[in-house]
């Protein structure tokens, strides 16, 4: 993809001196663009302001730091399930201590006779 001469500021800029009245083809000339970019642009940020954008631009970036926190907190509450599960299967395990075998080995408590 190609990158943009232009910032988004800028280009909401011409936008809105195109709003303001001035012609698509001082524009156009002014700032080295043809016609049918100016329209594009247009429509793409008709409905944004410059401080508009700026708060946009923070609210996504913050929106990306609270996902990457919460995806961290996921992973970690993940990993500790799974660390309870393994100690609970492990407890529920019968033990072979204090058990007397056939043969008459085992711990079976106390061995006098």
């Amino acid at each position: 993809m190609k990158r943009s001469r232009f910032t988004k500021q800028q280009i909401i800029g011409i936008v809105e001196r195109f709003h303001a009245g001035a012609s698509v083809a001082e524009l156009c000339d002014e700032h080295g663009i043809s016609a049918s970019t100016l329209y594009s642009w247009r429509s793409r940020y008709i409905h944004i302001k410059p401080e508009e954008d700026s708060a946009l631009h923070r609210m996504r970036r913050e929106n990306r730091r609270l996902r990457r926190i919460i995806a961290g907190m996921t992973e970690e509450a993940d990993r500790l399930k799974g660390m309870i599960r393994a100690s609970q299967f492990k407890l529920a395990q019968p033990s072979n201590e204090g058990i007397a075998h056939e043969d008459g080995t085992g711990s079976g408590g106390s061995d006098v006779f």
